[in-house]
């Protein structure tokens, strides 16, 4: 995702006569399904258009090549033996301990810590930073909270928080 970022959001900065970092951002954005873009920049004009679709295409198909990379790393195969080793073997509550405790606490864990150096980065409260994590992390079409990262080093740490993010929900799928 980088890398597409990276040349698509350049073409698309060209196409658009917008900064690089617009560009960028705009591409990142799409590809990792943000739930809030990083910019406000939206292209307008007919090959800006043509390159978002094109880059909408690429997203899914991204998203196939990391459903497939954890497949090939067995993760959900890896989680339900460690639940089997350590919890129980019954067949039925091995998928509802992963789905039901183990998925969500991932989720909290991972909003918690990357919630509060995105907080820190950025000067909100701890509390701002984890709902805006779990939105980012959640994919939430209305976001829990109104903050959005301001600095590029916050725009940074948001690009990894939504790419952790596509993993988790390859993972789930």
């Amino acid at each position: 995702p980088l890398f597409i970022s990276i040349v698509f959001g350049a073409l698309l900065a060209w196409a658009e006569a917008v900064s690089f970092w617009d560009g960028f951002l705009y591409v990142a954005s799409i590809l990792l399904a943000m739930s809030e873009p990083l910019t406000e920049f939206n292209p307008n004009d007919a090959i800006g258009v043509t390159i978002d679709l094109y880059v909408s295409i690429m997203a899914l198909l991204i998203f196939g090549i990391v459903l497939n990379l954890v497949n090939l790393f067995q993760v959900p195969l890896a989680m339900n033996r460690q639940i089997e080793h350590f919890i129980t073997t019954n067949k039925v509550l091995v998928p509802v301990i992963a789905i039901g405790l183990v998925i969500p606490f991932w989720f909290a864990v991972s909003a918690v810590v990357f919630g509060s150096i995105l907080g820190a980065i950025e000067g909100w409260s701890i509390h701002d930073g984890i709902l805006y994590v779990f939105s980012n992390l959640l994919g939430l079409g209305t976001p829990l909270t109104d903050v959005l990262p301001t600095t590029v080093q916050g725009d940074i740490v948001d690009i990894i928080i939504s790419s952790l993010a596509l993993g988790c929900v390859a993972i789930f799928v």
